[in-house]
């Protein structure tokens, strides 16, 4: 997942810093390199989320699925609050920001319900290898004086995605009523920050 990670922050990232460099001028130097379209960023991370989830759940047959669920997703959701966190400090845009500031409240408000979830369904059980799962890209390395926005916004949507596709994995596979009616709730939640992020 950590190559994931990178290869997000390379594609969304690198166009940007050779841009700025005058690298990529049309007029001097080797031909432009377009930037990855959002939608093939989008579907890689959701494939490698999808992936990654199922084989956790492979080779940990031991642990309750619902469990493996709940710690993967309280995992993600925390790495996407500092990705948003890291919105809400640097972005320009004004209603980005909000945006992000949006998420970062909304999917904190998960985090617990989500830790609530397993204290009730699962009080005895430690932390399971789910607690470490991630989900796209949760940090933006770009020099001072770079645009965020446009960076911010692609990985943000992808992580969002990803999510997503957990998400709706595991309402299906979920054993526990309480927590598929959470997941349809966070589903409706991460549809409506899509929209916020123009997806």
């Amino acid at each position: 997942m950590i190559f994931g990670i990178a290869r997000l922050v390379l594609l969304v990232v690198t166009p940007l810093l050779l841009g700025s460099c005058g690298i990529m001028d049309r007029n001097i130097g080797p031909p432009p390199t377009p930037i990855p379209e959002q939608s093939s960023v989008v579907a890689q991370v959701i494939a490698d989320a999808s992936r990654d989830f199922e084989q956790l759940v492979a080779q940990n047959p031991d642990v309750p699925y619902d469990a493996l669920l709940i710690d993967a997703l309280t995992a993600h959701l925390l790495g996407s609050i500092d990705l948003a966190n890291q919105g809400v400090s640097r972005i320009k845009n004004s209603s980005l920001r909000d945006t992000a500031q949006t998420i970062v409240d909304n999917r904190q408000q998960f985090v617990v319900r989500l830790q609530q979830e397993r204290s009730t369904a699962f009080p005895d059980l430690p932390v399971t290898p789910a607690s470490t799962f991630s989900i796209g890209a949760t940090e933006l390395t770009i020099q001072i004086g770079m645009d965020f926005d446009q960076p911010f916004r692609a990985a943000m949507s992808a992580n969002t995605q990803g999510g997503l596709a957990i998400i709706t994995t595991g309402t299906q596979q979920a054993e526990r009523t309480e927590l598929r009616a959470l997941l349809g709730e966070l589903e409706a939640a991460y549809r409506e920050q899509l929209v916020l992020l123009g997806e």
